[in-house]
This record gives C-alpha cells, sequence and structure tokens, in this order.
C-alpha cells in the first residue's frame, strides 16, 4: 500500500484499520502515510489499537506523519494490547505506546523513546542491511521474506533505505559476521585478547 491518507474528526482509533480485535495481520507494508485523529484518540499507521491479534512481517515506511493528541501513537500502531507481534518495523520514531508481547519489532531513532516499545534502529543501520539479516532470521539460505538492494557508495541514489519484501538477498560476511551485502564478503577476524576488532 502507498501513500495512505487517513483523517478522523471522530473518536474512533485511527490507522488504515481503526480497530483490530481477535485478527491476524501479515506480509503487509505501507509506504508514505499521514494519518490524522483530530478527537483525540489513539492513532497509528496500521492500526490504532490493535487487540488480542497476531501481527507478523509488517512495516510502515517513507514518509510517515501521525497526529493525534492522545498519547498512545505511533508509526506502527497507537497501541497493541494483548496482541503478538513479530518482525515488524516502522521508519518512524516510535512504534507504538504498549505491545502484548514483541520480537523483532524496531523504530527508527538515534536513542530509546521512553514513549515506545521496541528497538531502535538509526537510518544507517536501517540502511546497513543488518536488519534485513536479523528479520530472515539470520540466514541468506531457503525462502526469505524480506530483502534489500543495499547502498554500494555515498553516491549511490538507486538504494533499498530499508527491508522490503522480496528484492536482493541481503549476505553477512564470513568467517567474521560484521559487514552485510548483495553478495558473499569475506572479512578475516583481527582479534586482539581473544576478541574480534573488526
Amino acid at each position: 500500500i502507498k501513500n495512505l491518507t487517513v483523517t478522523i474528526n471522530s473518536t474512533y482509533e485511527t490507522g488504515l484499520f481503526g480497530r483490530i480485535s481477535s485478527g491476524a495481520i501479515q506480509n503487509l507494508g505501507v509506504i508514505n502515510a499521514a494519518v490524522t485523529n483530530n478527537a483525540n484518540v489513539r492513532s497509528g499507521v496500521i492500526a490504532g489499537e490493535i487487540y488480542n491479534s497476531t501481527v507478523k512481517n509488517v512495516y510502515t515506511a517513507g514518509n510517515i506523519i501521525v497526529t493525534t493528541g492522545h498519547a498512545q501513537s505511533g508509526g506502527f500502531a497507537g497501541e497493541c494490547a494483548a496482541s503478538s507481534v513479530e518482525n515488524c518495523f516502522t521508519t518512524y520514531g516510535a512504534f507504538a505506546a504498549t505491545v502484548g508481547t514483541s520480537y523483532n519489532c524496531y523504530y527508527m531513532a538515534d536513542a530509546t523513546n521512553a514513549s515506545s516499545v521496541g528497538i531502535p534502529y538509526t537510518k544507517q543501520q536501517y540502511e546497513s542491511g543488518k536488519l534485513t539479516y536479523i528479520l530472515n532470521d539470520y540466514t541468506s539460505e531457503g525462502e526469505l521474506i524480506w530483502g534489500q538492494n543495499l547502498k554500494e557508495s555515498d553516491n549511490d541514489t538507486e538504494y533499498d533505505a530499508c527491508p522490503v519484501f522480496g528484492g536482493d538477498i541481503v549476505y553477512t560476511s564470513a568467517p567474521c559476521p560484521i559487514k552485510f551485502a548483495n553478495e558473499v564478503v569475506e572479512v578475516q577476524h583481527t582479534a586482539k585478547d581473544g576478541m574480534c576488532t573488526q
């Protein structure tokens, strides 16, 4: 889904879905979204509230704007109460206010946002390919959900700024897993006091 715009003036949770209850969402991406609730109710790109549901392999990316006076808002959801959320991310500065259980959930920030659950990753970390590798369960083999065309140089303008569905395979360097690329790269260990210094 691209270029989502949702504006609500009433007291309903706001997002692509206002409220999800006892549902399942999987393999969904939203690129560029503006979500507004003018009655100060929970808001997020996927939903204002996700309740008692399972969510897996879902992301929001690009230009994201979430506007509401409610404390529970985020680039992913306002809240995910009593829900299981796995392998999800947003490039917004907050994921969601609460989540029942989460695994591999990320938002874009240089530091921890106390108002959000999830793991903060910087813009550079999103671009590096590391998150794609993590979301693929630390492998480049078999059927992969996530891919990413990685930036090859500072002058490169044709690249994916974050993981996408499909896309180029991301490999980690071997034997030292410190570099990510769209081809197999060899990086040897440089050890000091038994620790790799690469």
